[in-house]
């Protein structure tokens, strides 16, 4: 049985600090909603020089042989953004994909799987979106997490 989490950018809290799921549950940065762009709803994450990170969550101790799918659609008007899989020792694990698995109309789809090694027992996975763009805008929607 798997376990799926979805962020669509549609809903933040009181404070704008963070997204909210339909199910409660919360994703960093939600200062970053906008309705410039949308691949569904009215909104996305929109990243700029000023504001770098979009989307974040946390998986808390993963287990050897846990697998994960992350993947999350970003506009496609640059290159120099993406998702990032990583732990607090980033010697351990970091992984930054931009590169797309599809796209539908102007929009691409970007995905990380993750095979938990013994390396990563009980390490805790910090999931983000990231655009190190200096002058064009990133947009991200419809984060999915999928794991144990």
């Amino acid at each position: 049985m798997y376990n799926q989490f979805v962020c669509d950018a549609e809903i933040t809290d009181e404070t704008k600090a963070n997204f909210v799921n339909v199910k409660g549950v919360t994703f960093g940065n939600g200062i970053t909603q906008s309705q410039e762009k949308a691949r569904s709803g009215k909104y996305s994450s929109k990243l700029t020089q000023d504001m770098q990170y979009g989307f974040t969550s946390y998986i808390s101790e993963v287990g050897t042989g846990d697998q994960y799918i992350i993947s999350v659609w970003k506009y496609a008007n640059q290159s120099d953004a993406g998702l990032v899989v990583t732990t607090t020792d980033t010697k351990i694990l970091y992984h930054f994909q931009k590169e797309p698995v599809a796209k539908e109309g102007e929009w691409e789809k970007i995905e990380i799987k993750i095979n938990v090694q013994d390396n990563l027992h009980r390490k805790d996975l910090k999931i983000y979106c990231w655009n190190n763009d200096k002058n064009m805008p990133a947009y991200f929607d419809d984060l999915l997490i999928t794991g144990p």
